[in-house]
């Protein structure tokens, strides 16, 4: 072999032998690095939720976030569903994981779950016979009927609550799933508002209190009037049978049509008016200036009095004395001459 092709065959193993330690240690570096880890969605708390703390709105209180699947605690809540109308059960700082230990949900909490926001749970004890023989389920809608005894003495019932909410029957909270037996409760729990809590109240002290189940089709609320122990006779006698008869069919009406001229449009006419002439206002009355005669006395001491009497214009009589004056500067009396005797 020559020399030449000897240094070739060299160079070429070297280099092989180069290529395969190379993609040895790439091989090596991939098989050494980590995997990628999933991001998956949680629940943590948005903020400080204190304990024994009631939370109906989920949105106030926590929030989804993506975290490492490595990272997440088992029993960690993924979906804020599942934290809606719920108690928990110790304190959750703020960015922790919500877990299902930290919680208590539906039966867990008991009735104030179930009372929505504003309401109250009222429970009415009645006759277990009175409640349809048990067919009265949680999360139906009632109405209450009030039976009592009138001023009269006379019996009367009257609806005094409609579309009532059942909370619970007994300690029943939900629904018995189908198949099994229903509960013959002794007490029924109703959602009312504060108001309508004193109305039962009332009417559980002045009578009785029975249930009508309503329709699962919604209906409109209606004003029901009083029911009195004399009505029974009137509805019994609606229900009798009533002889069929024949409906009367009547023409129907012709159509006919007429054409009517329209109404010319009214013109507008200026006209002008006369002032009506005004009358001057009458001239004041001018009595006549009243008339008098006076009458001066004189006394014998000088004093002298000057009275005034009307004169009447039609009979020229005098009337009575309306005025009294005495004058200023009386009259001396005139000195009497001494008689003339013989001397």
């Amino acid at each position: 072999m020559k020399p030449k092709t000897t240094v070739l065959l060299v160079l070429a193993l070297g280099c092989g032998l180069a290529a395969a330690f190379m993609t040895q240690r790439i091989l090596a570096k991939r098989n050494d690095a980590p995997p990628e880890i999933e991001n998956v969605p949680v629940v943590v708390a948005r903020k400080l939720v204190p304990a024994e703390k009631f939370i109906l709105d989920p949105n106030e209180w926590f929030e989804v976030q993506e975290k490492p699947a490595n990272l997440v605690p088992s029993g960690a809540i993924r979906e804020l569903k599942n934290v809606s109308a719920i108690k928990t059960i110790r304190l959750i700082p703020a960015g922790d994981f919500v877990k299902t230990d930290d919680i208590q949900t539906g039966a867990s909490i008991g009735l104030p779950s179930k009372v929505p926001a504003g309401m109250r749970a009222v429970p009415i004890p009645v006759d277990p016979r009175m409640i349809a023989n048990g067919l009265i389920q949680p999360d139906m809608r009632l109405d209450v009927i009030h039976t009592y005894k009138r001023t009269d003495n006379k019996a009367a019932s009257r609806t005094i609550l409609q579309n009532m909410l059942v909370l619970a029957v007994d300690n029943q909270l939900g629904r018995k799933p189908d198949g099994q037996e229903a509960v013959i409760g002794q007490t029924v729990t109703l959602a009312v508002w504060p108001k309508e809590a004193q109305v039962l109240n009332l009417a559980q002290q002045n009578g009785t209190i029975s249930f009508s189940v309503r329709s699962l089709v919604q209906e409109d609320l209606k004003d029901i009037v009083e029911s009195r122990i004399d009505d029974t006779i009137s509805v019994r006698g609606d229900r009798e049978p009533k002889p069929e008869t024949t409906p009367e069919v009547k023409p129907e009406p012709k159509v006919v049509t007429v054409a009517v001229d329209p109404k010319p449009e009214p013109k507008v006419v200026t006209v002008a008016v006369e002032p009506k002439p005004v009358d001057p206002p009458p001239a004041p009355e001018v009595k006549p200036e009243a008339k008098f005669h006076t009458l001066v006395i004189v006394r014998g001491d000088g004093e002298a009095t000057a009275h005034q009497y009307p004169i009447d214009d039609k009979s020229g009589k005098y009337g009575i004395d309306v005025k009294k004056t005495t004058l200023e500067e009386p009259r001396k009396p005139e000195a009497k001459p001494e008689p003339k005797g013989d001397k």
